[in-house]
């Protein structure tokens, strides 16, 4: 199979800010704290440690607990849950267009671009969970 690659300016469907913000050019730095590159998620982790307190951790898990309690659920949705319980846990999230590209396709896609980003920061930072 033959792979083609199309740079993303020349699909004409991305605003001008959004390709800047893909180039990483400097003069939309202040419109955003880091790029987000491995490397850059150990100084994010750092900073994001002292931003959510443990009673904060306590309110979300045990919520999230109370909502999973008639739900037949996998053991690793168990142990996602419960991880957010430690301040080694991190979430990652992404927003979702479902009326753009593929429509809901779109939407599987980014849930399956986090589970892998997760995996990936797994990797590279194994003294941390990530969900």
């Amino acid at each position: 199979m033959q792979l083609n690659k199309l740079p993303f300016p020349d699909t004409h469907s991305f605003s001008n800010f959004f390709l800047d913000y893909i180039q990483q050019k400097v003069t939309i730095k202040p419109f955003y704290n880091r790029f987000p590159l491995i490397e850059n998620f150990k100084p994010q982790l750092t900073e994001k440690a002292t931003s959510f307190p443990s009673a904060h951790r306590k309110t979300l898990t045990d919520a999230l607990v109370k909502q999973y309690k008639t739900i037949d659920v996998s053991e690793s949705v168990k142990k996602n849950i419960s991880s957010l319980s430690s301040a080694k846990t991190y979430t990652v999230t992404t927003g979702h267009q479902l009326n753009i590209f593929t429509g809901p396709l779109y939407f599987i896609y980014k849930i399956v671009t986090v589970i892998n980003a997760c995996k990936e920061l797994k990797k590279s930072y194994p003294e941390y969970e990530f969900v």
